[in-house]
């Protein structure tokens, strides 16, 4: 049976963030970023594929965009390797420039193991709509009822979202550098929503 192609969606705050992000940063730093962004989902995407899932969809939105991933012919341990490929991906492209950098220094070369490095960790917060969530959500599920597992990730996720937006202006008061501002702070209020049930 043939897949159905995902389905796209942009909301106006998605150029709102594009357009933010390129008057704010200087181009090479705003495509770092944006690649950053589109190796970890390609990794979610990745993994997906070869678990067994789909591709659905994929959201713009005004802190960049997520994939939607079917996940209903999943077991919890396949959901778990899934929701870490993104982070995955992140670290072995950091890998990747680091040997680059050793071989031809930069400063987009640093600034695009600055992004990997910081969105994946990022996405490995325990909030419920992160990677990090996501997959203490599956693993817990192995143990616990689906229910209970979610409420312990929301308490923790609670948390976790209000040390990101502390962390994401402390930084930025500190470097003047908008990444963490972008990164922290936007975890933590996309943390609020609720984990899409498997």
């Amino acid at each position: 049976m043939k897949r159905a192609l995902p389905r796209f969606a942009a909301a106006p705050g998605f150029w709102l963030f594009l357009g933010v992000l390129f008057l704010w940063m200087p181009p090479g730093q705003a495509v770092c970023l944006l690649g950053a962004a589109l190796l970890h989902e390609t990794g979610h995407a990745l993994a997906a594929g070869g678990a067994g899932g789909a591709l659905t969809a994929v959201k713009l939105g005004f802190f960049g965009w997520e994939m939607d991933l079917s996940r209903e012919r999943l077991s919890y341990k396949k959901q778990i390797v899934v929701d870490l490929a993104g982070p995955l991906m992140n670290a072995l492209v950091c890998g990747a420039s680091l040997l680059w950098i050793r071989r031809r220094p930069s400063e987009t070369a640093l600034f695009f193991f600055f992004c990997n490095a910081l969105y994946g960790a990022v996405q490995l917060l325990p909030l419920p709509s992160l990677d990090g969530g996501r997959a203490l959500t599956a693993a817990l599920s192995l143990i616990l009822p689906r229910e209970k597992a979610e409420k312990i990730v929301s308490v923790t996720g609670a948390v976790a979202g209000g040390a990101a937006l502390a962390a994401g202006l402390l930084l930025f008061w500190r470097t003047g550098n908008p990444s963490g501002a972008l990164f922290l702070p936007g975890a933590s209020f996309k943390g609020r929503d609720r984990a899409k049930k498997s």
